[in-house]
């Protein structure tokens, strides 16, 4: 089914990226065949458009193409006609959220200061634009800033509210939602940096980040470990 085709509020919500719906269809193709995966991918079409419908606006939000890949995945996720592990689908959804993120550490290693800074400024830039957006859409992202601890190359932020999180817990996708937090820990790493994380939005009331190059001293005080639930979480050694 062509995007065109797909009905819903488009002044209220975008499609998916097209490019994250190439590669689930892809994924179906190749796991079920070309005509049951062609089949699958049109209920995961039908059914994202389904959980539009109970889903508050975030169209032109920061965050907006990482919230409707989320639920563009909740639906492929609903679609399956067996559910597979975290452990086996967690690949998958690394290259589906984080790909790109491959690309960017051939080009950005983080250990270099001023790509560090870069950084910084980016995540700076993307709280203010959080901080503008829930004016407008109050379930969007809440992001709490703390300042660059430049001297020591330090970067903070905190998430106090994630539409993915809640959206996952709504609709019973809350025992997969480690699927989509974990991928961070991925991405960072592919920038050659460390993710420190304590806390999440859906077993906690904050998403924290202290991101790091691989090789600041901070970086080696903490190992990265699965809580009972599979997130992975940062304990100090």
């Amino acid at each position: 089914m062509k995007e065109s085709e797909l009905k819903f509020d488009r002044k209220k919500h975008s499609i998916y990226p097209k490019t994250m719906g190439k590669k689930i269809k892809c994924k179906l193709e190749a796991d079920y065949g070309k005509e049951k995966g062609g089949q699958l991918w049109e209920q995961t079409q039908l059914q994202y458009v389904e959980f539009l419908c109970d889903t508050p606006s975030m169209k032109g939000t920061a965050h907006a193409a990482g919230t409707y890949t989320a639920i563009l995945f909740f639906a492929y996720y609903s679609v399956l006609p067996t559910k597979p592990s975290i452990e086996d689908l967690q690949p998958f959804t690394e290259e589906l959220f984080m790909g790109s993120f491959k690309i960017l550490g051939k080009l950005f290693n983080v250990n270099r200061k001023c790509i560090l800074n870069f950084l910084a400024y980016i995540m700076k830039s993307v709280g203010k634009k959080d901080d503008e957006a829930i004016k407008k859409f109050p379930d969007g992202f809440v992001n709490l800033q703390t300042p660059y601890d430049k001297k020591n190359g330090i970067i903070r932020y905190t998430f106090t509210q994630c539409p993915n999180a809640e959206f996952a817990k709504k609709h019973g996708f809350a025992d997969i939602m480690p699927l989509l937090c974990n991928t961070d820990y991925f991405g960072m790493e592919q920038l050659h940096a460390c993710l420190i994380r304590t806390s999440n939005c859906v077993k906690g009331n904050h998403c924290d980040f202290c991101i790091v190059a691989d090789k600041n001293p901070l970086a080696y005080k903490y190992k990265k470990i699965k809580d009972k639930y599979g997130f992975w979480i940062s304990e100090e050694k």
